[in-house]
């Protein structure tokens, strides 16, 4: 067992680090990591760099576990001896020839690779391609991840290769956890990777280890940013456990493409609305909201847009809204919306 503990490059290869075996035996009984929740990995292992995010990486029975630093809500546990992963990717790729598909493709796998996940989970990709580029793009996606699982379609049917495949793994495999996500972005004639899609890759799966926690609280089935109120969440980049997905529906074809991100709330129209089953991974200092409209989450998105690509010099004066500040002006606007709206009414009705 070797561990190291500093800064990773994109292929989680050391950049700067320190050797810590001597400081992490002590967590190790047999085969099974255990650190606790509450450990100062500061004065554990080092000060790190402050300015770029930290990894302990432990290389145990021939596999690597990249362990980001980072705010755990349970203990983290590894048993070194595992053989099988319980963790998995579904990634659903649609292939439109007006886009640069070779860089959203390669930007969004070369992310994954570099927050140290695909060393602990199976990755299973669908690729949907029309136009003939279906060799070029497998041979993409194995030169940046040798082990991914590749099926391939040629029919427009929106997310459904994407979710059939989830489901389908999920029947197979329920006491797993499971992260989807899409190449969103795709079919609007882009260049490069959009920043509304590296803004909900980034804050959806950058902390993987810690959001994958939140599937273990009681009642709590999906974690994503901006869940709805009917269950599902916006924009379908998120967490899901196994057997809740397995006692979905089966996923049917659809023209109404809006239905494979309803998809994941379930078929029962009787369920309870707010649904609970979500943790919401969007917060608000000093307000606890846990699921959004459309409107505010496309609010919130364009908040978050702001904060992650604001590069101002340091002489710059740039105003970036607070999600409070957000907040309150959408219950301003809605107080007011109500209160023209009752106006309206009373106007109407005295004539």
């Amino acid at each position: 067992m070797n561990a190291i503990y500093g800064t990773f490059n994109i292929e989680m290869l050391p950049a700067n680090t320190i050797n810590v075996t001597d400081k992490i035996k002590s967590y190790i009984k047999g085969n099974i990591l255990e650190i606790p929740k509450q450990t100062n990995w500061g004065q554990l292992l080092g000060s790190g760099d402050q300015k770029q995010r930290s990894y302990l990486q432990i290389t145990a029975n021939g596999r690597v576990y990249s362990i980001l630093d980072d705010d755990y809500t349970e203990n983290i546990k590894i048993d070194f001896s595992a053989k099988v992963n319980t963790v998995k990717i579904v990634y659903y790729i649609y292939i439109s020839p007006n886009s640069n598909w070779r860089a959203i493709i390669s930007g969004q796998l070369f992310q994954l690779k570099s927050i140290g996940i695909l060393a602990e989970a199976d990755l299973y990709v669908h690729v949907t391609d029309s136009y003939n580029y279906t060799k070029e793009v497998n041979t993409l996606i194995k030169s940046i991840v040798p082990d991914a699982i590749i099926t391939t379609s040629v029919k427009n049917q929106y997310e459904y290769p994407g979710i059939k495949l989830l489901h389908d793994l999920a029947t197979q495999h329920p006491d797993n956890k499971f992260l989807y996500f899409h190449s969103k972005g795709m079919t609007h004639n882009i260049h490069s990777r959009s920043l509304e899609e590296i803004m909900l890759f980034t804050k959806t799966f950058e902390n993987w280890r810690r959001n994958l926690q939140f599937l273990n609280k009681p009642g709590i089935e999906k974690v994503g940013l901006f869940p709805s109120a009917e269950g599902w969440i916006w924009y379908n980049f998120w967490y899901a456990n196994g057997k809740y997905l397995s006692d979905l529906p089966v996923p049917e074809i659809s023209d109404f493409r809006y239905y494979y991100e309803s998809w994941l709330a379930g078929a029962d129209e009787n369920h309870a609305e707010p649904a609970t089953d979500c943790h919401n991974l969007f917060e608000i200092k000093n307000v606890t909201q846990n699921y959004f409209t459309p409107v505010e989450a496309d609010v919130y998105k364009q908040n978050v847009m702001e904060k992650l690509f604001s590069h101002a010099e340091a002489k710059e004066i740039r105003l970036v809204r607070s999600a409070f500040m957000i907040y309150a002006q959408l219950k301003i606007d809605s107080f007011f919306k109500l209160f023209r709206k009752r106006n309206f009414l009373g106007l109407v009705k005295s004539y």
